[in-house]
């Protein structure tokens, strides 16, 4: 048996070729007028910016309690699973899926939310 990575299994994140579709399901299982609420850790295109928001996250976590080890051992977790993309690419996603609306609901550090109407 071989050893698992700290998080390993904790986070079953979706490749981003199947993301599109996955939208695209859900738009045609809600009802006219249903709401879709997707939430996407996301990065900024201009790279200073996403150090920052990376940087102060970091700093959040280690003001909860976090060691640098446990910070460390997610990130590199993390680091082939979950691919954060620009909100442009979900903007676009979103669309191409068919909904008709959709608003910026939350924004944190590195982390958006979306209110998409069907």
């Amino acid at each position: 048996m071989t050893a698992r990575k700290p998080y390993e299994t904790r986070y079953p994140f979706l490749p981003l070729v199947d993301r599109d579709h996955l939208i695209a399901r859900i738009h045609q299982a809600l009802i006219p007028g249903g709401i879709l609420l997707l939430a996407e850790k996301t990065r900024d295109d201009d790279g200073a910016f996403n150090r920052l928001a990376q940087e102060f996250h970091h700093r959040l976590k280690k003001e909860n309690g976090y060691t640098e080890m446990a910070v460390a051992q997610k990130r590199e977790a993390l680091e082939e699973v979950l691919i954060p993309e620009a909100e442009n690419a979900h903007h676009r996603r979103i669309l191409a899926a068919g909904f008709r609306s959709f608003n910026l609901w939350l924004k944190w550090f590195n982390f958006s939310a979306w209110l998409c109407r069907k």
